[in-house]
């Protein structure tokens, strides 16, 4: 069954953290309608999460955009969008262990991986 390309298609204000488990269910959702088994869609869920939070934390809110470009995979985008400052070095802040806010540093890492 070919799915409606449109429907599988959803952008969301980020605008504070109540916005976090909003967006990772709604890319949840989106994965499981593409098709998705459960590993494949906890892992949109865990770059859902990421991306949100790091809206939230470092660039003062934006928009998580998520939509299924190949059902037969099925392959899932997500694409975050802000006007923040930037990063500074994007290979650092993409590596495993690099934080400018005391965490573990691992997300972005995790989302480059996934």
């Amino acid at each position: 069954m070919i799915l409606d390309p449109m429907t599988l298609q959803r952008r969301m204000a980020i605008t504070d953290a109540s916005a976090i488990g909003a967006a990772r269910r709604m890319a949840t959702q989106i994965a499981v309608e593409a098709g998705a088994d459960e590993t494949h869609a906890g892992r949109v869920a865990i770059v859902a999460s990421e991306l949100a939070t790091n809206l939230v934390r470092h660039a003062n809110g934006g928009e998580l955009l998520v939509q299924v470009l190949d059902q037969a995979a099925p392959v899932v985008e997500l694409v975050a969008l802000d006007s923040g400052p930037g990063m500074g070095d994007t290979s650092l802040c993409l590596s495993d262990g690099y934080s400018t806010h005391g965490t573990s540093g691992n997300g972005l890492g995790a989302v480059r991986r996934l």
